[in-house]
């Protein structure tokens, strides 16, 4: 039976993927080495070689060293072939960055986007990274996606945003929209697993089978990678922590329910709690730092207040470092992750003030031998987690999704 030429591109494609991947784990390698990798044939790797030689990913390096015979001709991935745009929609700040094939940031710009929810954000969104591309001087040709961290249920597959309450997009088509206004395929991915990704693709020990990443923000969410994964939902994003009520007599969330843990935790939650304290102690140090005026006190104001031993100040974080290390008891618990990250605006502001309290609750709440078996750390990238994990994304589709997705047994 004659073969589909569209099945045999399609071979041809999952094939030459394959072998970038192989090619981007080893660093440098001969097309031998490559075949023994791949189970290919030496004819297709010398094939699949000369095209990705042609299209400028894959770049002869000269030949290598040899124990006998013929010195191979060695071959390294081209990083500065293509380009990749990352966004992280999840904060009060948009941040967009431009970077190579290895990750390497060519460009950063970040734009305020304040109360910004709806239709006016997602311009918002197109607008600032259509400025980063053009800001970076890269050929806009030459950028292989877009990865966008949106905050919410995301179908990943599709690009919509389920739901993001923060946001107020619901069944938001964000991927047809931006590919719609930026000429570029655009890949979608929850804020938290881009995070989590970002962060594991960024230098963490691969030894690592269970990661967690806990992020406390203008949200709450999380992302868990098990065995190098992303741990999706059956149909959307999974890790909506922040929506597990802590209190049933809580203030109502933007979700609907009452006592979530993003009403006690978030930004929001404490500059709220922080503003209900300062007008019923006005000698407190937080009422100073925001000038008098208990409407103005902000999450840096508090964190400020803090590290200056106000005790009003102290208290609040606390109290969200309580709720904060009880849910993170109940997820080492149910998943066992060998790391534990926590990171957010939250987390950035408070620091050792708010990661102390969460380890001892912690600790005091979930099984001895799992919580000893756990490793806590706060982010490496910084605000870049989620816009990193974006570009990750992107990488993850292009180059190595298909062996993700079908084995690598199914490309032999």
């Amino acid at each position: 039976m004659q073969a589909n030429k569209g099945d045999s591109q399609l071979v041809k494609d999952v094939n030459k993927r394959l072998v970038l991947g192989i090619i981007e784990r080893q660093h440098t390698i001969s097309r031998a080495a490559i075949a023994r990798a791949s189970g290919l044939s030496p004819t297709t790797v010398s094939s699949l070689i000369n095209e990705l030689v042609e299209e400028g990913f894959v770049k002869e390096l000269g030949r290598g060293p040899s124990r006998r015979g013929r010195r191979p001709v060695m071959y390294q991935i081209n990083h500065e072939a293509r380009f990749v745009v990352g966004a992280d929609v999840g904060s009060n700040v948009l941040t967009v960055i431009v970077t190579d094939l290895k990750s390497n940031v060519i460009k950063e710009t970040q734009t305020g986007i304040g109360e910004q929810v709806g239709q006016e954000l997602v311009r918002t969104l197109y607008h600032a990274v259509d400025e980063c591309i053009k800001d970076s001087g890269v050929d806009r040709s030459k950028i292989i996606g877009v990865g966008v961290a949106s905050p919410g249920l995301v179908d990943h597959t599709n690009g919509i945003v389920i739901r993001a309450v923060n946001a107020e997009w619901e069944n938001m088509p964000l991927k047809g929209i931006l590919e719609h206004e930026l000429g570029l395929p655009v890949y979608v991915e929850n804020m938290n697993h881009a995070a989590a990704l970002g962060e594991y693709m960024g230098g963490l020990d691969r030894g690592v089978r269970r990661f967690l990443y806990l992020n406390v923000g203008r949200g709450v969410g999380a992302g868990l990678i098990v065995n190098g994964r992303i741990l999706q939902g059956s149909g959307v994003s999974a890790g909506e922590i922040g929506h597990m009520v802590m209190d049933r007599n809580g203030e109502k969330c933007t979700c609907g329910a009452r006592g979530c843990l993003e009403t006690l935790v978030s930004a929001r939650a404490i500059e709220r709690q922080a503003r209900r304290m300062a007008r019923q102690f006005p000698d407190s140090l937080i009422v100073g730092l925001a000038g008098g005026d208990p409407e103005r006190v902000t999450l840096e104001v508090v964190a400020q207040a803090a590290k200056q031993q106000d005790t009003v100040a102290v208290d609040i974080f606390s109290q969200a470092g309580e709720w904060i290390g009880l849910a993170v008891a109940g997820m080492i618990n149910v998943f066992n992750p060998d790391v534990v990250m926590l990171g957010g605006r939250v987390i950035r502001a408070a620091g050792d003030i708010i990661l102390s309290r969460v380890r001892n609750v912690a600790r005091e709440n979930s099984f001895p031998v799992l919580f000893d078996m756990a490793t806590f750390m706060t982010p490496r990238l910084g605000h870049l987690s989620s816009a990193m994990g974006a570009v990750a994304f992107v990488l993850e589709e292009k180059f190595r999704g298909p062996f993700l997705e079908l084995g690598e047994a199914s490309m032999r």
